[in-house]
């Protein structure tokens, strides 16, 4: 009876370091091994637009693009129509745009600065893998994009952003909004990859008017093996 238990435990063994071999070889091939071997791959879209102001900025409008495709932007619908708790209270947030672009647009009576700095951050799951290694396959596009560069999947660019508002000369403000693709797994440990595309300006004194704002893709982050 013991040889016979040693016998199935030794074939459960074996079998498992099998099936465990198949798939760390299967998930050296990102993507049609993780598929091959059944490893379940999450993928989200995340957004996160902060404004930091060190003095009070009256009568406050601003406008920045977004990822969008063909004039739909599934980040931007999370932002404006979900009620995110976490939004700004007092802040009017609304989209506006075209097939084009797309842009996100933001009003407030003042923004403080003993507030500083706000967020505004949105997540969107995917059914489709993101393409991180290479961004610019990916549907979702920050536009308009001026001038840009790219070295692999690396990228720059300039866009526009719009900015009204009243505040003293010495004042500044600046506008950061950060959109990433990532793809996550947790076999046999939590790993993924991803890209960020990352739009920055800084103002000095008042605002009244479109401004120019640099655009920096970093594709390649992370793992694309699964050890």
């Amino acid at each position: 009876m013991d040889n016979g238990w040693n016998l199935l435990i030794g074939i459960i063994v074996v079998t498992g370091g099998i099936i465990g071999a198949i798939i760390v070889v299967a998930g050296m091939f990102y993507p049609a091994g993780f598929e091959a071997a059944g490893i379940a791959v999450e993928s989200t879209y995340t957004y996160e637009l902060t404004i930091t102001n060190d003095h009070d900025l009256d009568g406050f409008e601003l406008m920045v693009p977004l990822p969008s495709q063909a004039g739909d932007t599934a980040l931007g619908n999370a932002i404006a129509f979900s009620g995110q708790t976490e939004n700004p209270s007092g802040w009017e947030i609304i989209m506006v745009g075209d097939r084009d672009a797309v842009f996100l647009q933001l009003r407030a009576e003042k923004l403080s600065a003993s507030a500083s700095p706000h967020h505004l951050t949105a997540a969107v799951g995917s059914a489709a893998l993101i393409d991180t290694m290479v961004p610019g396959n990916d549907p979702w596009q920050v536009s308009p994009a001026y001038a840009m560069t790219s070295e692999g999947g690396n990228a720059c660019y300039s866009t526009v952003v719009y900015a009204r508002f009243n505040a003293p000369e010495a004042a500044l403000t600046s506008v950061e909004a950060v959109s990433s693709g990532r793809n996550t797994w947790r076999y046999p440990f939590t790993g993924g990859n991803s890209f960020t595309d990352h739009i920055g300006l800084s103002i000095t004194g008042p605002a009244s008017g479109w401004h120019t704002a640099n655009g920096t893709i970093t594709a390649g982050i992370g793992k694309y093996t699964l050890l």
